[in-house]
Protein backbone atom coordinates (compact mmCIF):
# COMPACT_ATOMS: atom_id res chain seq x y z
CA UNK A 1 0.00 0.00 0.00
CA UNK A 2 1.32 3.51 -1.15
CA UNK A 3 2.55 5.63 1.93
CA UNK A 4 2.18 9.41 1.86
CA UNK A 5 5.44 11.16 1.31
CA UNK A 6 6.94 12.56 4.30
CA UNK A 7 6.70 16.36 2.53
CA UNK A 8 2.93 16.00 2.73
CA UNK A 9 1.35 17.63 5.48
CA UNK A 10 -1.65 15.23 5.75
CA UNK A 11 -2.91 17.57 8.79
CA UNK A 12 -3.47 20.51 7.08
CA UNK A 13 -6.58 21.70 4.70
CA UNK A 14 -7.41 22.50 1.88
CA UNK A 15 -8.61 26.42 1.62
CA UNK A 16 -10.60 27.85 -1.73
CA UNK A 17 -6.71 29.23 -3.00
CA UNK A 18 -5.73 25.90 -3.26
CA UNK A 19 -8.20 24.28 -4.70
CA UNK A 20 -8.96 27.38 -7.41
CA UNK A 21 -6.69 25.83 -9.74
CA UNK A 22 -8.22 21.91 -9.42
CA UNK A 23 -11.58 23.74 -9.62
CA UNK A 24 -10.97 25.72 -12.80
CA UNK A 25 -9.00 22.80 -14.81
CA UNK A 26 -12.50 21.18 -14.33
CA UNK A 27 -14.01 24.17 -16.00
CA UNK A 28 -15.53 25.31 -12.54
CA UNK A 29 -15.01 28.30 -10.40
CA UNK A 30 -14.73 29.95 -7.09
CA UNK A 31 -18.04 28.20 -5.45
CA UNK A 32 -16.59 24.52 -6.68
CA UNK A 33 -13.35 25.50 -4.87
CA UNK A 34 -15.23 26.29 -2.04
CA UNK A 35 -17.34 23.44 -1.78
CA UNK A 36 -14.17 21.36 -2.36
CA UNK A 37 -12.57 22.99 0.64
CA UNK A 38 -15.84 22.40 2.90
CA UNK A 39 -16.46 19.12 2.22
CA UNK A 40 -12.88 18.03 2.87
CA UNK A 41 -12.82 19.52 5.93
CA UNK A 42 -16.02 17.34 6.97
CA UNK A 43 -14.17 14.20 5.86
CA UNK A 44 -11.07 15.76 7.61
CA UNK A 45 -13.04 16.24 11.17
CA UNK A 46 -14.46 12.65 10.58
CA UNK A 47 -10.75 11.11 11.15
CA UNK A 48 -11.49 11.48 14.83
CA UNK A 49 -13.73 9.24 14.83
CA UNK A 50 -12.11 6.60 11.91
CA UNK A 51 -8.96 5.39 11.15
CA UNK A 52 -7.01 7.08 8.23
CA UNK A 53 -7.99 5.32 5.53
CA UNK A 54 -5.91 2.97 3.38
CA UNK A 55 -8.65 1.77 1.05
CA UNK A 56 -11.27 4.01 -0.57
CA UNK A 57 -14.74 4.25 -2.39
CA UNK A 58 -16.26 7.23 -4.37
CA UNK A 59 -19.32 5.39 -5.40
CA UNK A 60 -20.21 7.69 -7.95
CA UNK A 61 -18.97 11.23 -9.05
CA UNK A 62 -20.97 14.68 -8.61
CA UNK A 63 -24.11 14.50 -11.27
CA UNK A 64 -23.05 18.09 -12.12
CA UNK A 65 -20.50 21.16 -11.40
CA UNK A 66 -17.32 19.12 -11.23
CA UNK A 67 -15.73 16.18 -11.02
CA UNK A 68 -14.68 16.31 -6.97
CA UNK A 69 -10.91 16.00 -7.91
CA UNK A 70 -11.02 17.62 -4.34
CA UNK A 71 -11.50 13.96 -3.50
CA UNK A 72 -8.25 13.40 -5.15
CA UNK A 73 -6.59 15.34 -3.26
CA UNK A 74 -7.66 13.95 0.20
CA UNK A 75 -7.11 10.45 -1.07
CA UNK A 76 -3.71 10.88 -1.88
CA UNK A 77 -2.79 12.65 0.62
CA UNK A 78 -3.74 10.00 2.94
CA UNK A 79 -2.21 7.53 0.97
CA UNK A 80 -5.55 5.55 -0.27
CA UNK A 81 -5.98 2.95 -2.55
CA UNK A 82 -8.93 4.56 -4.32
CA UNK A 83 -12.07 2.68 -6.38
CA UNK A 84 -13.73 5.69 -8.52
CA UNK A 85 -17.27 3.97 -9.44
CA UNK A 86 -19.78 5.89 -12.10
CA UNK A 87 -22.29 4.78 -14.51
CA UNK A 88 -21.50 7.89 -16.94
CA UNK A 89 -18.46 6.66 -19.07
CA UNK A 90 -17.40 10.27 -20.14
CA UNK A 91 -17.50 11.53 -16.95
CA UNK A 92 -15.26 8.41 -15.61
CA UNK A 93 -13.04 9.56 -18.79
CA UNK A 94 -12.89 13.20 -17.76
CA UNK A 95 -11.76 12.37 -14.20
CA UNK A 96 -8.97 9.84 -15.31
CA UNK A 97 -7.95 12.94 -17.95
CA UNK A 98 -8.25 15.57 -15.10
CA UNK A 99 -5.68 13.36 -12.88
CA UNK A 100 -3.08 13.71 -14.84
CA UNK A 101 -3.78 17.90 -15.36
CA UNK A 102 -0.58 19.98 -13.66
CA UNK A 103 -3.37 21.79 -11.36
CA UNK A 104 -2.63 18.60 -9.31
CA UNK A 105 0.20 18.22 -6.94
CA UNK A 106 3.11 16.09 -7.47
CA UNK A 107 2.15 13.69 -4.88
CA UNK A 108 -1.01 12.61 -6.64
CA UNK A 109 -0.59 9.32 -8.27
CA UNK A 110 -2.60 8.13 -10.70
CA UNK A 111 -1.51 4.84 -10.19
CA UNK A 112 -3.80 4.53 -7.14
CA UNK A 113 -6.94 5.50 -8.81
CA UNK A 114 -8.70 2.52 -9.99
CA UNK A 115 -11.87 3.71 -12.58
CA UNK A 116 -14.80 1.28 -12.58
CA UNK A 117 -17.24 1.60 -15.10
CA UNK A 118 -20.91 0.56 -13.75
CA UNK A 119 -24.32 -0.65 -15.07
CA UNK A 120 -25.88 0.93 -12.61
CA UNK A 121 -24.62 3.60 -9.74
CA UNK A 122 -26.91 1.04 -7.50
CA UNK A 123 -23.97 -1.17 -7.28
CA UNK A 124 -20.72 0.20 -7.00
CA UNK A 125 -18.81 -3.20 -5.84
CA UNK A 126 -18.25 -5.97 -6.50
CA UNK A 127 -18.46 -9.71 -4.87
CA UNK A 128 -14.60 -9.80 -4.77
CA UNK A 129 -14.15 -6.48 -3.16
CA UNK A 130 -12.39 -6.47 0.23
CA UNK A 131 -14.35 -4.00 2.46
CA UNK A 132 -13.02 -0.10 2.31
CA UNK A 133 -12.13 1.81 5.33
CA UNK A 134 -14.10 4.86 3.87
CA UNK A 135 -16.90 4.81 1.13
CA UNK A 136 -17.41 8.73 -0.04
CA UNK A 137 -20.09 10.35 -1.98
CA UNK A 138 -20.89 13.47 -3.08
CA UNK A 139 -23.82 15.17 -5.04
CA UNK A 140 -24.32 11.37 -6.52
CA UNK A 141 -27.05 9.50 -4.52
CA UNK A 142 -30.02 11.98 -5.25
CA UNK A 143 -29.95 10.30 -8.63
CA UNK A 144 -31.24 7.22 -6.99
CA UNK A 145 -34.56 6.59 -5.24
CA UNK A 146 -36.57 3.64 -3.69
CA UNK A 147 -35.31 0.12 -4.06
CA UNK A 148 -32.19 1.76 -5.71
CA UNK A 149 -30.96 3.92 -3.32
CA UNK A 150 -31.58 0.18 -0.31
CA UNK A 151 -29.46 -1.51 -2.74
CA UNK A 152 -26.96 1.31 -2.53
CA UNK A 153 -27.44 1.57 1.36
CA UNK A 154 -26.70 -2.19 1.08
CA UNK A 155 -23.73 -2.07 -0.17
CA UNK A 156 -21.89 0.49 1.74
CA UNK A 157 -23.21 -1.48 4.70
CA UNK A 158 -21.74 -4.49 3.92
CA UNK A 159 -18.40 -3.33 1.68
CA UNK A 160 -17.54 -0.17 3.89
CA UNK A 161 -16.23 0.30 7.51
CA UNK A 162 -17.27 3.96 7.51
CA UNK A 163 -18.97 6.47 4.73
CA UNK A 164 -19.38 9.75 4.67
CA UNK A 165 -22.30 10.63 2.19
CA UNK A 166 -23.41 13.96 0.97
CA UNK A 167 -26.01 14.92 -1.32
CA UNK A 168 -28.19 18.45 -2.28
CA UNK A 169 -29.99 19.97 0.33
CA UNK A 170 -33.47 19.98 -0.57
CA UNK A 171 -34.18 22.29 1.95
CA UNK A 172 -32.59 25.04 -0.04
CA UNK A 173 -35.06 26.32 -2.67
CA UNK A 174 -32.00 27.29 -4.84
CA UNK A 175 -31.48 23.70 -5.94
CA UNK A 176 -34.72 23.33 -7.45
CA UNK A 177 -35.06 26.96 -8.93
CA UNK A 178 -31.65 27.61 -10.21
CA UNK A 179 -29.34 24.15 -9.92
CA UNK A 180 -31.41 21.81 -11.07
CA UNK A 181 -30.46 18.85 -8.70
CA UNK A 182 -32.77 16.91 -6.98
CA UNK A 183 -31.80 16.09 -3.09
CA UNK A 184 -32.59 15.04 0.23
CA UNK A 185 -33.70 16.89 3.36
CA UNK A 186 -31.25 15.80 6.24
CA UNK A 187 -33.46 14.08 8.12
CA UNK A 188 -35.08 11.88 5.13
CA UNK A 189 -31.33 10.84 4.36
CA UNK A 190 -30.38 10.20 8.09
CA UNK A 191 -33.60 7.88 8.50
CA UNK A 192 -33.03 5.89 5.14
CA UNK A 193 -29.33 4.88 6.32
CA UNK A 194 -30.53 3.92 9.61
CA UNK A 195 -33.10 1.47 7.83
CA UNK A 196 -30.40 0.14 5.68
CA UNK A 197 -28.54 -0.67 9.35
CA UNK A 198 -25.76 1.99 9.38
CA UNK A 199 -24.95 4.05 12.40
CA UNK A 200 -25.43 7.31 11.92
CA UNK A 201 -22.75 9.23 14.00
CA UNK A 202 -23.49 12.63 12.71
CA UNK A 203 -25.01 14.87 10.21
CA UNK A 204 -25.32 18.38 9.40
CA UNK A 205 -25.18 20.87 6.98
CA UNK A 206 -21.94 22.29 4.37
CA UNK A 207 -21.28 24.20 1.96
CA UNK A 208 -22.59 27.50 2.57
CA UNK A 209 -21.59 30.44 0.83
CA UNK A 210 -22.95 33.65 0.42
CA UNK A 211 -24.44 32.92 -2.70
CA UNK A 212 -26.65 30.53 -4.35
CA UNK A 213 -25.84 26.97 -5.73
CA UNK A 214 -25.20 27.04 -10.03
CA UNK A 215 -24.58 30.34 -11.06
CA UNK A 216 -21.95 30.26 -13.59
CA UNK A 217 -19.12 32.81 -14.72
CA UNK A 218 -17.81 32.54 -18.55
CA UNK A 219 -14.24 30.85 -18.89
CA UNK A 220 -12.37 34.42 -19.63
CA UNK A 221 -13.77 35.46 -16.02
CA UNK A 222 -12.66 32.66 -14.04
CA UNK A 223 -8.99 32.71 -15.76
CA UNK A 224 -8.62 36.00 -14.54
CA UNK A 225 -9.43 35.46 -10.71
CA UNK A 226 -5.94 33.69 -10.83
CA UNK A 227 -4.07 37.04 -11.46
CA UNK A 228 -6.88 39.49 -10.14
CA UNK A 229 -5.79 41.12 -6.66
CA UNK A 230 -9.42 41.65 -5.71
CA UNK A 231 -10.53 38.37 -6.80
CA UNK A 232 -7.64 36.92 -4.55
CA UNK A 233 -8.80 38.89 -1.39
CA UNK A 234 -12.42 37.52 -2.23
CA UNK A 235 -11.35 33.79 -1.95
CA UNK A 236 -9.56 34.64 1.31
CA UNK A 237 -12.30 36.22 2.32
CA UNK A 238 -14.46 32.88 1.28
CA UNK A 239 -11.57 30.77 3.28
CA UNK A 240 -12.76 32.82 7.30
CA UNK A 241 -16.46 32.12 5.80
CA UNK A 242 -15.83 29.12 5.07
CA UNK A 243 -14.68 27.87 8.64
CA UNK A 244 -17.32 30.14 10.39
CA UNK A 245 -19.96 28.38 8.84
CA UNK A 246 -20.42 25.20 10.70
CA UNK A 247 -21.46 27.77 14.00
CA UNK A 248 -23.95 29.28 12.35
CA UNK A 249 -27.68 28.55 13.26
CA UNK A 250 -28.62 25.30 12.57
CA UNK A 251 -32.16 27.37 10.76
CA UNK A 252 -29.54 29.57 8.63
CA UNK A 253 -27.85 26.40 7.64
CA UNK A 254 -30.75 24.67 7.08
CA UNK A 255 -32.18 26.90 4.73
CA UNK A 256 -28.88 28.21 2.90
CA UNK A 257 -26.34 25.35 3.04
CA UNK A 258 -26.00 23.63 -0.25
CA UNK A 259 -25.28 19.90 0.61
CA UNK A 260 -26.52 17.59 4.02
CA UNK A 261 -24.45 15.33 4.96
CA UNK A 262 -24.12 12.00 7.32
CA UNK A 263 -21.50 10.15 8.86
CA UNK A 264 -21.60 6.75 9.22
CA UNK A 265 -20.36 3.28 10.22
CA UNK A 266 -21.29 0.05 9.27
Amino acid sequence: MVCCSERVDVTRGFSVTDLYPVALVEGEGMGTAYEYSTKISVLSRFLSVAAVPHAMQVGGLPEAYGLDLGLALFAARHGCEVVVADDRLPVLESFSKMLQSRALPDYVDVDHFHVRHLDTLTSPTREADARFDLWVSTSAIQRLEGDGLKVYLAQVREKSRHAVLLAPNHSNRAHLTISGLAGFRLADLAQACVGAGLQVHGSGYVDMPPFPPGLQRSAEAKERAVRSGPEQLAMRALEVWAHLERFMPRSIQRRWSHLVYVLLSS
